[in-house]
């Protein structure tokens, strides 16, 4: 008897792609240069940082307008 050859086809393999990853590209925010206070001491004649303490009251100055 002969032996009869059958052609078995393996299936196709299964790939999975993952779902692409969207992402928005960052956001930078510019501050603009904050211009603080200075602090006046009037006894001292003197601003913070260059006089530490002040016996009375620090007098708070607005920035100067450029």
């Amino acid at each position: 008897m002969a032996t009869r050859r059958v052609n078995r086809v393996a299936p196709a393999p299964v790939v999975v792609t993952p779902a692409p990853v969207i992402e928005s590209p960052p956001v930078y925010a510019q501050r603009e240069p904050t211009q603080g206070y200075g602090y006046f001491c009037p006894s001292s004649k003197a601003y913070y940082p260059s006089v530490q303490t002040c016996p009375e009251a620090w007098v708070k100055v607005p920035p100067r307008a450029q």
